[in-house]
């Protein structure tokens, strides 16, 4: 049933070919990420349950409807997307990137003093995996401001690259290895996909002729992203076969999600009607005083039989509100995409890293909702691009020289 509903999907993304003719529209991205991993769980390297055509045709069913209004959504325009190689930033945009780099610099020394100090008391002998514990296990909160200015760093590095020339190597190298640091003090993989993939997007729409050798270099450099950190938070003992356990882990990563959703869509019936899919929203009344429960953003495991606690990006919306939740939220993010797709469309920069930014949660729905459930770092990431916008697109024309003779004229009048 698995290879059936990777045809149907690969279908559809040829569907949504053919109508925006555009590999980077988020209507073909997505079918295509699901039927590679539906062809990947055909084969079964992990002994997992077999899918049912029921979990199969939700899958299929919820790709649909994101694809659908996606292309709604889109607008009428089918000219693919690019990023010209020539775009300046204007000169508030230099001095906004600089300061956000001064910044990063400054609260460095800080972060990592933090971080020492939490990974401490760790029960194991590797820092990472102690730094790990410590934001998962127990808690740790990140201090100094960090959990803001990571995303500020992000954008100004995904800026950088849009703005590539106007930039020197002391400017980049001060934007870049603070930003590497502070994925590292993260402690987890999905930071790294973080800043990874929407770099990658816009070096892909920077440079279209070399689009396989960006893709391919990009697989390596996530591929890597996964196997470095097990390497040095010790995952693979010193044995010179042991090398061969990270295919199992690498699988293990991709994988279980499907089997753990189709155990919630065969048990799970105590709907939480939002607390999952709002969870912002109900973190925001908790600290502001009402007496509501925030549920955690880590799950349950569930052995499937590989113990695993994430179960896809529509598992939040079936568990608060059933199969209608897959359906109006699919559709809801789909339309999402699509319109940030539009106003990407003529190589607007600002524009164009918000798409770069959003393809970051697109990839991740086979192994969790990264959407409404962390609303919050999406408004940082919205609140620091229109600050970009802004220095971008407003500045500049207020320094015109037809508004200010506007602006005199009507002083004197």
């Amino acid at each position: 049933m698995t290879l059936l509903g990777a045809a149907l999907l690969l279908l559809l993304a040829l569907t949504a070919l053919v109508i925006r003719n555009d590999v980077f529209f988020p209507g073909f991205i997505q079918p295509v990420l699901w039927s590679v991993i539906l062809l990947i769980y055909d084969w079964n390297p992990l002994g997992l349950y077999e899918l049912t055509a029921q979990t199969v045709a939700v899958f299929c069913f919820s790709s649909a409807i994101f694809v659908i209004c996606a292309i709604g959504s889109a607008g009428p325009f089918r000219h693919p997307l690019y990023l010209s190689g020539s775009i300046s930033a204007s000169s508030t945009t230099r001095v906004l990137i600089r300061v956000v780099a001064l910044l990063a610099i400054a609260m460095l020394p800080f972060a990592v003093s933090h971080s020492l100090e939490i990974a401490a008391p760790g029960p194991f002998d590797n820092f990472l995996t102690n730094l790990r514990w410590a934001r998962t296990v127990d808690n740790q909160p990140h201090k100094y401001f960090t959990d803001y200015i990571f995303p500020l760093i992000l954008v100004a590095m995904f800026s950088v690259i849009v703005f590539w020339k106007n930039f020197c190597v002391i400017d980049k190298i001060a934007i870049f290895i603070p930003g590497i640091v502070y994925v590292v003090l993260t402690s987890g993989r999905s930071f790294i996909f973080l800043m990874v993939i929407p770099i990658s997007i816009l070096l892909a729409l920077k440079h279209r002729s070399r689009l396989a050798w960006i893709i391919l270099g990009a697989l390596c450099v996530l591929l890597l992203s996964y196997f470095l950190p097990a390497l040095l938070m010790g995952k693979v003992v010193d044995d010179p076969g042991a090398g061969v356990l990270l295919w199992p882990s690498f699988a293990a990563y991709l994988l279980p999600s499907l089997a753990a959703f189709q155990e919630l869509l065969s048990q799970f019936t105590d709907w939480l009607n939002g607390a999952l899919t709002f969870r912002t929203v109900f973190a925001v009344l908790s600290a502001v005083g009402f007496s509501v429960e925030v549920e955690r953003l880590v799950m349950e495991y569930v052995e499937v039989p590989v113990p695993t606690n994430v179960y896809t990006w529509i598992a939040p919306y079936y568990m608060d509100f059933g199969l209608m939740g897959i359906v109006f939220f699919a559709a809801l993010v789909g339309c999402l995409s699509g319109v940030i797709y539009r106003f990407s469309q003529g190589g607007r920069p600002v524009a164009t890293i918000a798409y770069a930014i959003s393809c970051y949660p697109l990839f991740m729905q086979f192994f969790q909702e990264q959407y409404l459930t962390l609303l919050s770092q999406w408004m940082q990431f919205s609140f620091y691009l229109l600050i970009l916008w802004f220095t971008q697109e407003i500045v500049p024309r207020l320094k015109m020289p037809g508004h200010l003779s506007l602006t005199s004229n009507a002083g004197s009048n």
